[in-house]
């Protein structure tokens, strides 16, 4: 006869094997389903944090379209501040990543409105925005995705930030939030501009 296991232990089992599926990276806000539904091999890759690659990528003479990015999701512990932070990036920071990938690969490839060969979707999955006061450094994390025209994952980024000031009504906060958002983004940038699938190889590799 077969032993049958106690529905305790069968739970626990599926939620042991749950986790390990989805991973604990940066504390579980790297989720890599949102990537792919393939195992990927996410290396520690400096100030991009978490990245994959597809050996072979390249950007060169490809035409790039970067999309509007998803509906901001936080984790349930962050507050009112943090979320109305995070809408407050949601809508700024895309642009300045477009703007910042427009420079870096000037004469290399080409930001295009529509029918890019490759399409870049965003998404920021948490945000902590600190106190009230007007002089406080949000931290953000975010998500970047590269994917081909059949729909393949070409490059997978996960990072985190020190993010923007909120303004509070004060005009030198917002031109410190725009002049930071622009070197974060062109932080983001560069390593592709530098060639990412050997940014990626050079990476140590990451446990999940």
């Amino acid at each position: 006869m077969r032993d049958v296991l106690p529905f305790g232990v069968l739970l626990t089992i599926v939620l042991s094997t749950g986790n390990a599926a989805a991973g604990t990276r940066d504390d579980g806000l790297l989720d890599p389903s949102w990537f792919s539904p393939d195992e990927l091999e996410f290396r520690e890759a400096g100030k991009l944090d978490y990245l994959w690659v597809r050996p072979g990528f390249s950007l060169d003479g490809k035409t790039i379209q970067f999309l509007p990015w998803a509906t901001v999701q936080l984790p349930a512990e962050r507050d009112k501040n943090d979320r109305a932070a995070a809408e407050k990036i949601n809508e700024s920071f895309p642009p300045r990543i477009t703007e910042a990938f427009a420079k870096e690969l000037t004469g290399r490839a080409t930001i295009v409105p529509a029918d890019g060969q490759l399409r870049v979707y965003g998404r920021l999955v948490d945000c902590n925005a600190g106190n009230a006061l007007a002089y406080v450094w949000p931290h953000f994390t975010f998500e970047l995705k590269f994917v081909d025209a059949e729909g393949n994952l070409q490059v997978a980024v996960h990072t985190r930030q020190a993010g923007a000031l909120r303004d509070a009504g004060m005009p030198l906060a917002g031109k410190v939030n725009k002049r930071n958002s622009g070197r974060w983004a062109a932080m983001i940038a560069k390593p592709f501009a530098e060639g990412i699938e050997s940014v990626w190889r050079r990476a140590k590799p990451s446990d999940p």
